[in-house]
């Protein structure tokens, strides 16, 4: 967790008080709400269990992908818009080219 919060710390150095408070508050928040989720999840189906785990992972993934493009590139709110804009551009290709087989 220290390792987070110090790169949160390096990409906005203006409002550490900000950023250290709402680091805690969604770290206990999620304390507290993936136990019941998951467990109302295993009362359907351990499988839904799983399917949640690895969407929070690829979550997570995509979120260290992106601080690692702002920390490289030095620009935090630039580096998201790009990345933004290419996952909409792969989205709009993807569902043209789809609209075109089913014609």
């Amino acid at each position: 967790m220290q390792v987070a919060l110090n790169v949160l710390l390096k990409m906005f150095p203006k409002h550490k008080g900000i950023i250290t408070g709402t680091y805690f508050t969604f770290g206990s928040i999620a304390t507290f709400t993936i136990p019941i989720v998951t467990g109302w999840l295993s009362k359907t189906n351990i499988q839904l269990v799983m399917n949640f785990d690895v969407m929070i992972e690829l979550v997570g993934t995509i979120l260290v992908i992106l601080a690692a493009v702002s920390l490289s590139s030095g620009s935090v709110l630039s580096s998201i818009r790009h990345m933004v804009t290419g996952l909409l551009h792969v989205r709009t290709s993807t569902i043209s080219s789809d609209q075109t087989k089913d014609n």
